[in-house]
């Protein structure tokens, strides 16, 4: 089952506009991840109710690590902001995109919101699930 997870997890958009700034995690100096080359999500969903509840990209969150202190140099700043505006895709952080047509605005507005969703998992009563992920900028091959 985490296989499952895992698939449909890299299958998951990653909306950012500086992707350039980041580094692949092959050049990067860090030895185990940097803000310079990933970016972390979590995800923590409990379904307390008795249907089966659909868990989606909307429910990852971005837990990028807060610098230690406010002494940080200019450049490490920056980047962090960068990897706090990564987020997974949804039909709303793709509207205000340069490359929308009104073709597209008008097919949008006709889908429910349930269907702009990318389902990761449905759990069952009283199922949980709970993980850590780390987002690389790389290749399909990576």
């Amino acid at each position: 089952d985490d296989e499952f997870v895992a698939h449909r997890l890299g299958l998951i958009p990653l909306i950012s506009t500086d992707v350039n700034n980041f580094r692949y995690s092959r050049d990067c100096e860090c030895e185990d991840g940097c803000i310079f080359c990933m970016v972390e999500f979590v995800l923590e969903i409990c379904n307390n109710g008795t249907e089966p509840m659909v868990v989606t990209q909307r429910d990852l969150i971005n837990v990028t690590a807060e610098p230690m202190d406010d002494n940080q140099p200019h450049d490490y700043m920056k980047q962090l902001m960068r990897c706090k505006g990564v987020e997974p895709y949804s039909e709303e952080s793709t509207l205000s995109g340069a490359h929308s047509s009104e073709y597209d605005d008008e097919h949008k507005a006709q889908l429910p919101a349930s269907d702009q969703n990318i389902i990761l998992v449905k759990l069952g009563p009283n199922q949980r699930l709970k993980f850590r992920a780390r987002a690389t900028k790389g290749i399909g091959k990576e």
